[in-house]
């Protein structure tokens, strides 16, 4: 039997990527293991280099999982799309560039091309009451990443809606009759 990838843990594993963490989908479980840079640098590193003296119990448990998973890249394990792939800075222009206030729309733009980009937008996103909007916006474009990562690697997913219309069905088989 196939494991089916859960769209919304992908796109959790997407939120959550940075510069500095990679992630990795388990083709047999269908598990997603998240690792920071540096837990992955010593799980390459010798095994002579990483003693139990070292380090505490938790993290050479850790290392070792990392170790597993990169003797196992490509085959068993499937890199997810890094921060560098998922390019959150043209998310952002483009949902600056779906706002149609002109003024907001330009408001929102121009946090993005100045120093601090980040931060800025998130100000503004307050200021404009948009973060929701923005949240609803950036999920949207992490799951078009996730559905195109999946064909490209030929995972089979699941996006949920199976179980929502399972869970609406017992909903309406269950409610009380009026």
């Amino acid at each position: 039997m196939t494991v089916r990838a859960q769209l919304g843990t992908l796109v959790e594993a997407l939120q959550m990527q940075n510069a500095e963490s990679a992630a990795y989908f388990d083709i047999e479980t269908g598990e997603v293991h998240c690792f920071e840079n540096d837990v992955l640098d010593k799980a390459e590193a010798e095994a002579e280099a990483t003693t139990d003296r070292e380090l505490p119990e938790w993290q050479l448990s850790e290392i070792a999982s990392a170790r597993r998973i990169l003797a196992g890249e490509g085959a068993r394990y499937l890199a997810l799309p890094s921060s560098r792939d998922v390019h959150e800075w043209y998310i952002m222009e483009a949902f600056c560039l779906s706002i149609d206030t002109s003024s907001v729309r330009d408001d929102l733009l121009a946090a993005i091309h100045a120093r601090g980009a980040f931060r800025n937008f998130q100000g503004r996103l307050v200021r404009h009451r948009l973060r929701d909007s923005w949240f609803d916006f950036r999920d949207a474009a992490l799951r078009k990443i996730a559905i195109a990562w999946c064909a490209e690697n030929q995972v089979a997913y699941d996006d949920g809606s199976r179980r929502a219309r399972a869970k609406r069905k017992s909903r309406a088989g269950t409610a009380p009759d009026r």
